[in-house]
């Protein structure tokens, strides 16, 4: 509730089998005043943008304790560490997507039950989707994709991750964020400030087949299917 949602980055794309609709809720002043140890980098090195791409099940948690280093836990950690350890982000969202994408592959089994709650059609209003013109949403198969943009410290030139050895950045002026193209590493979560959280729903028509076949396939197709597979028992 703390957060500000912003109707202006919101849209909403529609197809006859899929409506996506996206949400942005700006909720960096929600989150109180950044640590010294934040501000103290950012005075000295500045700061830049950057995007974690994450599953929905985990925003929760980001939101109430930030983004955490989990480079060194093997049960919680979801994309490797190849740039050693710290907090994984990007400098395009649409690279951060990707990551959500990825995640929502694997969904856990509690999250289909939870999107059939009628709070999700709270949220798919405020993203622009005409919930009137929806079926019952147990008909769709229904995707989040939450993007975390946030406030990082500048890397210097020098602070890249060593492809030798990922965990040897002790030559580097400034170990508090390494870049490596399109990717930043922080060393932790202190120093990354979640500004604002970006969603993206996806809602797409489950197909029923046994409706399909009659509509799409002849007849006669059916009885010759029917017939081969008798003939081969």
């Amino acid at each position: 509730k703390n957060g500000n949602c912003n109707d202006g980055d919101n849209g909403i794309k529609t197809s006859s089998k899929t409506r996506v609709g996206t949400l942005r809720l700006d909720i960096g002043t929600a989150l109180g005043d950044a640590p010294p140890a934040f501000s103290r980098r950012a005075n000295q090195y500045g700061t830049i943008q950057a995007y974690h791409g994450t599953k929905i099940s985990s925003a929760w948690s980001i939101l109430n304790h930030g983004l955490q280093n989990l480079s060194r836990n093997d049960a919680l950690r979801q994309n490797g560490a190849m740039m050693g350890e710290g907090v994984y982000l990007s400098s395009s969202r649409r690279v951060a997507e990707s990551f959500a994408i990825k995640a929502a592959e694997r969904p856990p089994r509690a999250l289909e039950s939870a999107f059939r709650h009628e709070c999700l059609l709270h949220l798919l209003c405020y993203a622009g989707v005409d919930i009137a013109s929806l079926d019952p949403l147990d008909g769709y198969d229904i995707v989040c994709l939450p993007v975390f943009e946030a406030t990082i410290i500048k890397p210097s030139p020098t602070a890249t991750a060593d492809k030798e050895d990922p965990l040897n950045n002790e030559s580097s002026d400034n170990c508090t964020t390494r870049q490596e193209g399109k990717y930043f590493v922080c060393a932790d979560g202190e120093f990354v400030r979640i500004t604002k959280l970006h969603l993206t729903f996806e809602l797409s028509k489950k197909s029923n087949v046994w409706r399909w076949l009659p509509s799409r396939i002849p007849v006669s197709l059916i009885v010759l299917l029917a017939a081969i597979v008798w003939m081969v028992r």
